[in-house]
């Protein structure tokens, strides 16, 4: 499997813009340039994929230049942990725009998934709507993960991960996360705190 780009031409086609500082104008312009796709190469397929009623889809195209599929796939997500969504968008983006004005040669099929995290991406946020690390957890129902793959740390420290109240006076804040953080350390030690936290 190889892939080619044009080296005489592989800027940015016609100076199009790729980062964006919002979800939004990401997801809209994937979705622009997925249309310009799939006129270029009929047998391709945007989609989206829905999880449920509440939560935004997330968008795909499957990028095939043949109406039988490749024996060989390149697939790339953006936006896992969504923070590191809007340069994961930009890389797409900018493939994607290679591959319409023809510098880019389709060996293979190509899909790509934009913005696994929607939550994540739109708030700026690692974690989804439920607060769980989608690069630590890949279990869709609470009750089908096995026991040994149980993070009960985490639920032990919740309370200092995710605060329930906003944040107030700065130096106060300071000084009851030091309190309470000196107090876990003794309690539990850094490796346990360390293994729920960094677990999710």
């Amino acid at each position: 499997m190889s892939i080619r780009i044009n080296k005489n031409n592989s800027r940015n086609p016609k100076g199009k813009e790729v980062f964006f500082e919002s979800f939004e104008e990401s997801r809209e312009d994937f979705f622009r340039l997925s249309k310009k796709i799939k006129k270029k190469f009929e047998f391709s397929n945007p989609d989206r994929i829905k999880f449920s009623k509440e939560l935004d889809p997330i968008d795909i195209i499957w990028i095939r230049k043949k109406k039988k599929p490749s024996s060989k796939l390149i697939v790339i997500s953006s936006g896992v942990h969504g923070v590191e969504g809007y340069a994961g968008s930009a890389v797409q983006r900018y493939l994607m725009q290679e591959i319409v004005s023809g510098d880019f040669v389709l060996e293979c099929d190509i899909l790509l998934l934009h913005g696994v995290n929607p939550f994540g991406f739109r708030n700026k946020k690692r974690v989804n709507e439920n607060n769980v690390d989608l690069n630590r957890n890949f279990f869709f129902k609470r009750e089908k993960i096995p026991k040994r793959e149980k993070n009960r740390g985490y639920r032990r420290f919740s309370s200092f991960f995710t605060p329930r109240f906003p944040f107030t006076y700065w130096y106060l804040e300071y000084f009851v996360f030091f309190l309470r953080f000196t107090g876990i350390m003794l309690r539990v030690g850094i490796q346990k705190f360390s293994k729920a936290f960094v677990n999710g």
